[in-house]
């Protein structure tokens, strides 16, 4: 009975000592984010030089809950996806929209930013919502049902509150 004990107790002081291990060595785990320092509010290098901005603050938020460190390298947006796939850098956490392009090429989570690209031309302007650079068919067609995309001028105050319902 006590040899079962002594095993018992051995065996439980083994298995903590290996999960002490393992914790110490995930918290000296230092991650790397690749940032384009470039693209404010999201990330910027602010004026003493040190990564700012929403994804910045969010990640080391994150890193900080789940006890990771985290470092912030600012690069050049081409280099990004080259230096995530060289293993240079461990995450991009700066702004990067999900194309079908990017899914090919690198994993998402799940987006936490929505962006919603709009034309904005003059009054006098020709150009139409169909004419838009790089519009494909099926995005003339939902431009046609969302007409209110296009604001041609200053929009008078119902044109603002219904920018900024979109927005949301």
């Amino acid at each position: 009975m006590r040899k079962k004990g002594f095993w018992g107790a051995a065996l439980t002081l083994a298995a903590l000592g290996v999960l002490s291990a393992t914790a110490a060595i995930a918290a000296e785990k230092v991650y790397i984010n690749g940032i384009d320092a470039n693209f404010p509010p999201f990330a910027y290098v602010d004026k003493s030089g040190n990564p700012d901005g929403f994804d910045v603050k969010a990640l080391d938020w994150i890193a900080k809950e789940m006890g990771f460190k985290v470092k912030h390298q600012p690069m050049d947006w081409d280099g990004i996806i080259p230096s995530l796939k060289a293993k240079k850098i461990d995450i991009v956490a700066s702004g990067m929209s999900i194309t079908d392009e990017r899914k090919k090429q690198v994993n998402f989570t799940i987006a936490y930013w929505k962006i919603k690209q709009v034309l904005v031309a003059k009054k006098e302007a020709k150009v139409t919502v169909e004419q838009g650079p790089g519009r494909r068919e099926q995005d003339r067609r939902s431009a046609r049902n969302h007409r209110s995309q296009v604001d041609r001028g200053e929009p008078d105050q119902k044109g603002r509150e219904e920018v900024r319902a979109r927005a949301v």
